[in-house]
């Protein structure tokens, strides 16, 4: 022991007397030298008598296999002692730097501290089922019903006040009828609204149902010029400036007559894509702001993301005196891309995130002889990059302008390293918006409000109504961060007392394991035996109710009717929201139908059979409409097994 230090000090772990003895010297830390790499259990126990705060491990950083296995070994046994365990990070001698605490310090460095943790051990076992003695808990709640009304009413009376700079947010489950009380009250109170949802195609169908306005992004239904505008989206371009212009000066020969700005000439309420809630033309005009399930998530974070190969071409792009600043990072960050963790088989590691992405950066710059934190602090704090239209100022860009300029992406990846760079020199362990990995580099940004010319931010004087079935509290935060919130509005539903719920917990059911044929085959046995189990009177009291995503072209998706067996159909891509459960028509009286299937071969779909002599008539799937005004077609019912 070497140093002196108390309970809630940081311990330093090293290997050797005299490097312990040098580091607690230069440093002034609390050092434990291990004789040679032998942590062994009574080190263990001695480290918890003495209660430090932090366990830093600090071996050598060396090319060396010995020392990389000790250093696992060592973090694992402490982590598992229940130790705050912490490893020192630093450019050690296998790209040119120190190799030991000592060295490092010597040179007038300090090491970069990152916490250690293990996923502990049963989390990669089997999770098996097992009874308990009492059931769990249930979250007690009103009925839908009441649920429902109290949606409507709450929903009622802020859409008619919709004062301005106020948030609500209301917590309701599936079904409680929110979006259709949010349409009801805006045609009672003709209020310019701005509903956002999850999808372009969610949003034609809650247009066609409340009459609201469709605005779409720019497509090749819309832009004669979508793939131009397509390019310099996924660049990171100006869209509008560089590819539209505007009324006065156009940027597109077809600017007067596009069918995508003359979306925003209409009046009353819109209807679009959460993200359209960063587009001015979108928000014009409206005094109320509506988040109907926008999928925050998504819509929130903004997601760049430089390939290695456009990486490449960047730094030739920027060929020159004036970029050469820009040029030196890009050639590293390109190198970290190419130098990014492999496992021993060569596949991919998992994305580098937060300081260790940092970490990496730093070693690949140390790697070439550069130093990573100057190389950032040389970039100028107003730089630019060459632009699509820098050739040609005021004239129509073709695809080909746009590959030729580096992308946008590259000044939004450049801010985050400006930005993070001070919690970088501090040392210790911090949050990045920057992901590596062996296909490119990800940049993250939690978007903010758009402003307009004059600075203004038009949604801040808008009413915001937040309705979402499971929100993330901070993005709601953030999202309503402009605004007065009211208190929040939950509607919680209990299950009625008739109905029971039974939880098979030993697979779970999702798409993957129901494409496994013999898991699909254990799946539908649990069907099989609840429904000797429970059984019911008529067919129509039981259904199987299985989620709709999206998959490519050709997959199979289980099927169910009202008394049928789960049969496979193939579908075209296509995406299926779930929004209600059909009634049954009246049509299918339940003398029509067959007994309910136990066994034997699949039932002959089409056709009525024969029955105690007399023909059935044929079943046909009769039109139903749905919650959002389209008409669907009901599953075919199975008439009866093919007779041998």
């Amino acid at each position: 022991m070497s140093g002196r230090g108390g309970p809630g000090s940081d311990l330093y772990l090293t290997e050797g007397a005299t490097k312990a003895n040098v580091s607690s010297h230069l440093a002034e830390a609390w050092c434990f030298a291990v004789p040679g790499q032998a942590l062994m259990p009574d080190h263990i126990s001695a480290f918890e008598g003495l209660r430090p705060g932090r366990v830093i491990v600090a071996l050598d950083q060396e090319e060396n296999a010995n020392t990389d296995r000790a250093r696992d070994r060592w973090l694992r046994a402490l982590h598992a002692a229940g130790l705050s365990v912490y490893r020192a990070v630093w450019e050690g001698e296998e790209v040119g730097g120190p190799k030991g605490l000592d060295d490092l310090l010597l040179t007038g460095g300090r090491p970069r501290i990152r916490r250690v943790s293990f996923p502990p051990a049963a989390i990669g076992q089997r999770r098996t089922p097992r009874e308990v003695d009492s059931p769990g808990s249930i979250v007690e709640g009103t009925t839908i019903s009441e649920a429902r009304r109290l949606t409507d009413r709450a929903v009622a009376e802020f859409v008619s006040q919709s004062h301005a700079g106020r948030a609500l947010l209301v917590r309701k489950p599936p079904g409680a009828g929110k979006t259709t009380a949010t349409g009801q009250a805006l045609r009672r109170s003709r209020v310019p609204a701005r509903v956002l949802v999850g999808t372009t195609r969610l949003a034609r169908e809650v247009a066609a149902e409340f009459d609201y306005t469709p605005i779409e992004g720019r497509n090749e239904h819309n832009c004669e010029r979508s793939e131009v505008a397509r390019a310099l989206g996924e660049a990171g371009h100006d869209v509008e400036r560089l590819a539209c212009g505007t009324r006065e000066e156009p940027r597109c020969p077809v600017r007067d007559a596009c069918a995508y700005w003359q979306q925003f000439d209409t009046t009353g309420p819109r209807v679009g894509a959460a993200e359209q809630l960063f587009n001015l033309h979108f928000l014009r005009g409206g005094k109320l702001l509506v988040a109907d399930d926008a999928e925050l998530l998504r819509s929130l974070i903004e997601r760049r993301r430089l390939s290695r190969e456009v990486l490449a071409s960047s730094v030739e792009q920027l060929a020159g005196q004036r970029r050469e600043p820009a040029r030196r990072l890009l050639t590293i960050v390109e190198h970290a891309v190419t130098d990014a963790p492999r496992r021993e088989d060569g596949a991919p590691r998992a994305a580098l995130l937060g300081s260790a992405a940092w970490d990496h950066l730093a070693k690949t710059a140390r790697r070439y002889g550069q130093d990573l934190a100057g190389l950032v602090q040389a970039l100028p704090q107003a730089g630019t990059l060459p632009k699509p239209d820098e050739a040609k100022e005021g004239a129509v860009i073709t695809v080909e302008d746009v590959e030729k300029a580096p992308p946008a992406t590259i000044i939004r990846l450049f801010e985050a390293l400006r930005e993070e760079l001070p919690a970088f020199l501090r040392g210790e362990e911090f949050n990045s918006r920057i992901r590596i990995d062996v296909g490119g580099v990800e940049v993250l940004k939690l978007k903010e409000h758009v402003t307009n010319r004059h600075g203004e931010t038009p949604a801040a004087s808008m009413a915001m109504l937040v309705l979402e079935a499971t929100p993330v509290d901070a993005l709601v935060d953030h999202l309503s961060g402009l605004h007065e919130r009211l208190p929040d509005v939950e509607a919680q539903v209990r299950l009625p007392e008739s109905v029971t719920v039974v939880q098979y917990a030993s697979s779970s059911n999702g798409h993957a394991v129901l494409r496994d044929e013999e898991r699909l085959a254990a799946v539908l046995a649990e069907v099989t035996a609840e429904r000797e189990r429970l059984p019911v009177g008529s067919p129509d009291r039981e259904a199987a109710l299985l989620p709709c995503a999206q998959r490519p072209a050709g997959r199979t998706r289980l099927r169910a009717g009202p008394g049928a067996h789960l049969r496979r159909r193939a579908r075209p891509e296509r995406r299926v929201r779930c929004r209600a459960v059909a009634r049954h028509r009246a049509a299918h009286a339940a003398e029509r139908r067959p007994p309910l299937l136990s066994s034997g071969d699949p039932p002959r779909r089409g056709a009525g059979v024969e029955r105690d002599g007399a023909r059935a008539p044929e079943l046909r799937r009769p039109a139903i409409r749905g919650r959002r005004g389209r008409f669907h077609r009901q599953p075919r019912r199975c008439a009866a097994p093919r007779r041998p």
